[in-house]
């Protein structure tokens, strides 16, 4: 039944991925990241608690949204740069440096989520007597303010979101 399976995937999904995948490289705006899991049986492996899952998904005003998984045993920039071959556009990704050695064709833009979350742990460590009026609270507050325009904002086309 397993082999049923695999031939299945590599029959019927396969070619699904793919045609997905030429589709999602040809979009202006993709959003990435990737994240640790623990495989429990590879061939030749132990254990690992250090394997990766990266996810790639079209912008919110995408014709057709997508989301892609693509598993790697590592975190090297090469992943993000084979899978992103003949990509040009905006790439919404976190702070990992591997993202800015990507082709020029491709700019890297920073994910205001993960921006918020540092200054909240900068607010988070400073005793309560001093955590008025800092630049990480100002931080916060920036943050949430454009969140709030943000969300008034959805729906609505790029170029009157622009505006």
């Amino acid at each position: 039944m397993s082999n049923w399976i695999l031939r299945a995937a590599d029959d019927w999904l396969i070619p699904i991925y793919n045609e997905m995948h030429h589709r999602l490289v040809q979009e202006k705006v993709l959003h990435v990241d990737e994240t640790t899991l623990q495989v429990l049986k590879e061939p030749r492996k132990t254990a690992q608690p250090k394997r990766y899952m990266w996810l790639y998904r079209t912008g919110s005003c995408a014709e057709q949204p997508m989301v892609l998984y693509e598993y790697r045993p590592d975190r090297k920039a090469s992943n993000a740069a084979n899978f992103l071959n003949g990509f040009s556009g905006w790439l919404h990704a976190d702070g990992y440096p591997g993202y800015h050695s990507l082709p020029d064709n491709v700019r890297v833009v920073g994910c205001w989520a993960h921006l918020r979350r540092k200054f909240d742990e900068a607010v988070k460590s400073l005793p309560k007597q001093n955590q008025t009026n800092t630049a990480a609270l100002q931080g916060q507050a920036y943050c949430s303010k454009l969140f709030s325009i943000e969300k008034e904002l959805q729906g609505l086309p790029p170029e009157e979101r622009y505006t």
